[in-house]
């Protein structure tokens, strides 16, 4: 839908009569025949200043009226999926994932209460039965702040284009309490017991997880290109969403990570037992060389390896983040450094581990992820089966 420039309108001083200054005010006026400019005399203006103020008031309401989609009455199904959000979209390039999410969040959730009203009618309260909804149908705290944040950012970018005066969604009222849940973690003999409980050919996969923090999409996302085994150095520089590879979530997601003694022989091991080893090709594969499916390892090897090594489990709370968690909680239990459990994990803001300012050497690094191995698997490492890594 085309849309209409924001006038200004002008202020011109015509004479004067009777001693006194005449001022008079241009804009123009949307018809049926097109537009018509308008010249309006201001009797009572003894300046230029006072002409002025009579222009802007004009002007709020002659913009509103020329303002085509104010006409159309826009709701926000219709802003949706009209030119200024999906616009918005595509010049952020946001990630394959996000969209998506946002996408699941609008159809389940925004446009069913929302999609039918005109935008700029949109109160606080609507915002307000949105988000108890949510609750009230059993959604977590952390789903509602995610859908909080989504809707944030589409007002804002309505408000940018002028289509709402003020955003109705307001921090202060519709932010949910906070809940400290300590997100769990495993102990390095936890760890141990999990990875004797993995495949052979998939063993090297729960050590990398453990020893480097990477997420999921990270460690399925590893080709041997990634590996450096002569510098003890693995790049992250993408990851693996939906069978492609995608880029990482922030810029300080891409980044380099000292290996440890440990972590460079496993990894070695892997590749000499495996077929697949080409600089392109996938560490972590199936058969065919086709990387490892999330659902799948989740599934059909981590869970099973949990329960045989009598470890509870709780509903979305023990995939393979927890040993990203529990990376970060022994490597700080055993040097007491944030700032390089910040770097570890490739934070973009230290304020998610804390707010500390300062700068590693890597001498630190490595001390850390030797520490790292250590702490979880003291001495040399036995690896039963003689299976080859597919």
């Amino acid at each position: 839908m085309a849309r209409s420039r924001i006038q200004k309108g002008s202020v011109r001083l015509r004479g004067r009569k009777r001693g006194k200054d005449v001022w008079t005010i241009r804009y123009r006026v949307r018809s049926g025949a097109g537009w018509v400019e308008k010249v309006e005399a201001v009797p009572k203006a003894k300046n230029e200043s006072d002409a002025r103020r009579v222009l802007d008031r004009r002007m709020l309401e002659i913009n509103t009226t020329n303002d085509p989609r104010t006409h159309a009455v826009l709701d926000f199904a219709g802003f949706v999926s009209g030119p200024d959000w999906q616009g918005y979209v595509e010049r952020r390039r946001m990630k394959p994932s996000t969209r998506d999410v946002y996408k699941s969040m609008l159809n389940n959730i925004a446009l069913p209460a929302l999609g039918e009203c005109p935008i700029n009618e949109i109160t606080p309260q609507d915002i307000s039965r949105l988000l108890d909804g949510i609750e009230a149908r059993g959604g977590s705290r952390g789903y509602v702040r995610n859908v909080l944040k989504m809707l944030k950012v589409m007002f804002n970018v309505a408000w940018q284009v002028d289509l709402v005066d003020k955003s109705p969604v307001r921090p202060k009222l519709h932010q949910p309490i906070e809940e400290t849940k300590k997100k769990p973690t495993l102990t390095p003999e936890q760890i141990r017991r999990v990875e004797e409980g993995f495949p052979v050919r998939l063993r090297a996969l729960c050590v990398c997880a453990a020893l480097t923090g990477l997420r999921l999409g990270e460690l399925l996302g590893l080709r041997w290109s990634d590996i450096d085994f002569s510098n003890q150095t693995l790049t992250v520089s993408h990851s693996l969403y939906r069978g492609k590879l995608v880029e990482p979530k922030t810029e300080s997601t891409k980044r380099q990570i000292r290996m440890s003694s440990t972590l460079a022989g496993r990894l070695l091991e892997h590749r000499q037992g495996s077929k697949w080893t080409c600089a392109g090709d996938f560490i972590f594969v199936r058969d065919d060389g086709s990387p490892e499916l999330p659902d799948g390892l989740r599934k059909r090897v981590l869970y099973p390896a949990m329960d045989a090594a009598g470890i509870t489990r709780g509903l979305r709370s023990h995939g393979f983040h927890i040993f990203r968690h529990s990376a970060a909680s022994i490597l700080y239990a055993e040097r007491g450094d944030l700032k390089q459990t910040q770097e570890f994990l490739g934070h973009a803001q230290i304020a998610t581990t804390a707010d500390v300012y300062t700068h590693l050497d890597v001498k630190v690094i490595e001390q850390g992820v030797e520490t790292l191995a250590e702490a979880i698997w003291p001495g040399p490492i036995e690896v039963q089966g003689s299976d080859r890594i597919q």
